[in-house]
């Protein structure tokens, strides 16, 4: 179990993030008090600190000393962010990326020799509170989309928002079309790009009709009701910074024929059938 999983080889602990208030708000620890008595830290902790408002990586060593680094900036509320912190066996580092960043930013780094396991202290590992003096506490105000433990020393490369994430993309395949009046539903399709997560949104701008569905490489939205005139239908979606990407598609629905035409053809339909003795 993870609990007690010995990283002997290094570890990369990695979260996304976006707080909406900030005091100590722990986004992935492990439960444990190390030092007992003479302390009340625990063996790990990626938290944000309450009287600088930056993001703090705490761990133990194999041999109960603690070290500590944190960012270079302050983290701002209500705004996307994704940390990862490394060691190797010799080196820890701390990385973050913003959301108007193209990539992740080292921020700081410890020399610790000798190892840091982590799993002789055999408690959980938490998401979105930590542990002080052995109790639960530092629950965060905010959302933490992602998280993930690796059993090595990741390159940035490597990351779960490495490169492109800051661009989602949206495709509807369909073409602008006119449909005949008896024609009341519309069935859309399209495409996007991984970036786009969660649910995707679609309105039809004529009718106000809407809904969502799950976000999908391949998507299909069925039997959208239609009115009478040009039915813009908007599809959306975001990425995990809330960054949108969309397109849409008109489907025009022809009205009601006016009933003078519609007297003038049933008057020629009688016509052509007098014509023929019918």
């Amino acid at each position: 179990m993870i609990e007690n999983y010995m990283f002997n080889n290094g570890w990369t602990v990695e979260c996304t993030f976006k707080l909406h208030t900030i005091t100590w708000d722990v986004l992935v620890g492990k439960d444990g008090d190390p030092r007992g008595a003479s302390g009340a830290e625990a063996p790990f902790w990626l938290k944000i600190l309450d009287f600088n408002k930056k993001l703090e990586l705490l761990f133990f060593d194999n041999l109960t000393n603690f070290h500590t680094i944190s960012t270079l900036m302050p983290i701002i509320p209500n705004q996307w962010y994704s940390v990862a912190a490394t060691y190797d066996g010799s080196t820890a580092k701390l990385f973050l990326k913003g959301e108007n960043d193209d990539d992740y930013v080292q921020q700081s780094s410890v020399s610790v020799a000798g190892g840091a396991a982590l799993g002789q202290w055999n408690e959980n590992w938490s998401v979105g509170r930590g542990m002080w003096d052995g109790g639960a506490t530092d629950f965060i105000d905010g959302i933490i989309d992602e998280v993930r433990i690796s059993n090595r020393a990741l390159n940035p490369d490597q990351f779960l928002a490495s490169g492109d994430t800051t661009v989602p993309f949206l495709n509807v395949t369909n073409s602008n079309v006119t449909v005949s009046n008896i024609v009341t539903q519309y069935t859309i399709g399209g495409t996007n790009n991984t970036k786009i997560v969660g649910s995707m949104k679609w309105q039809n701008e004529l009718t106000g009709l809407n809904g969502t569905i799950s976000a999908s490489t391949e998507w299909t939205i069925s039997n959208i009701s239609l009115d009478p005139g040009e039915n813009v239908i908007t599809v959306s979606g975001t990425n995990i910074y809330g960054s949108e990407a969309g397109d849409s598609i008109t489907v025009t629905r022809e009205g009601i024929p006016e009933p003078c035409c519609l007297l003038f053809a049933i008057y020629l339909l009688i016509i052509n059938l007098r014509k023929f003795n019918l």
